[in-house]
C-alpha cells in the first residue's frame, strides 16, 4: 500500500498532541506536512549496492527512519532559522515522532538487475523537501511567513536525515551458484 497522506496524518497527530501542540490549527498542520512529505517522497531516488549470487532480484523494506536522529535534525534546522522557543523542543518531539512513525507507513521497492539473492546497501538522494511542504501546508489552508519557516526546517531536518540514511535491503529472486555485486534502484511508495 502506497503511502497516502491521511495514514501519515492519523500517526502525526496524536504525536503532535501529545507533546502539547494543542490547537485548532494541529490537525491541519498534520495533514499539511503529511501531504508535503506525501509528495516529496515520490521524488526521492534509491540506490543501492548489492552484493550476493548472480541473478535478477527484487527487494522491499518498510521506510525505517530513526526518531531520535530525525529529531535531531529538525532541532538544529528550527534553531537555525531562528525558530528558538519554549516549545520548540516539544514541537520537534512531536515531529519527528509523528514523521518517524508516518514514514514507516511507506514502502522501499527495489529492483536488483544483477544480483538475485543477496542483501543491498540503500543509499537515498533526496531533492528539497521544503518547498513540497510549503505547498502541502498551502493545501491545508496554512500560509504566511511563520508558515514558510516551520516548514523550512522540516524540509532541512528531512532532507538531512535522509542523506546519512542507509538500510540493509534484502534481496529476493532467482538464486545462482556464482558470485554478483552491482547496482540496484528503486524508489518509496
Amino acid at each position: 500500500m502506497p503511502l497516502v497522506p491521511f495514514a501519515m496524518a492519523g500517526v502525526l497527530t496524536p504525536a503532535l498532541l501529545g507533546v502539547g501542540m494543542l490547537g485548532l490549527a494541529t490537525p491541519k498542520f498534520s495533514l499539511g506536512v503529511s501531504i508535503g512529505v506525501a509528495q516529496w517522497l515520490k521524488a526521492v531516488t534509491v540506490t543501492t549496492s548489492d552484493a550476493g549470487s548472480l541473478g535478477v532480484g527484487s527487494g522491499q523494506l518498510p521506510l525505517i527512519v530513526p526518531q531520535p536522529l530525525l529529531l535531531a535534525n529538525i532541532l538544529t534546522s528550527m534553531a537555525s532559522l531562528g525558530l528558538a522557543g519554549v516549545m520548540m523542543p516539544l514541537k520537534s518531539l512531536g515531529l519527528s515522532t509523528g514523521l518517524s512513525g508516518g514514514l514507516a507507513l511507506g514502502l522501499i521497492k527495489t529492483t536488483h538487475p544483477t544480483v538475485g539473492v543477496g542483501v543491498g546497501i540503500s543509499k537515498f538522494s533526496p531533492t528539497p523537501a521544503a518547498p513540497f511542504i510549503i505547498a502541502g501546508l498551502a493545501q491545508a489552508g496554512l500560509v504566511g511567513p511563520s508558515v514558510v519557516r516551520i516548514a523550512t526546517a522540516i524540509g532541512m531536518g528531512l532532507n538531512k536525515t535522509f542523506l546519512v540514511l542507509v538500510l540493509p535491503i534484502p534481496i529476493v529472486g532467482a538464486a545462482s551458484p556464482v558470485g554478483g555485486a552491482g547496482v540496484g534502484f528503486g524508489a518509496v511508495i
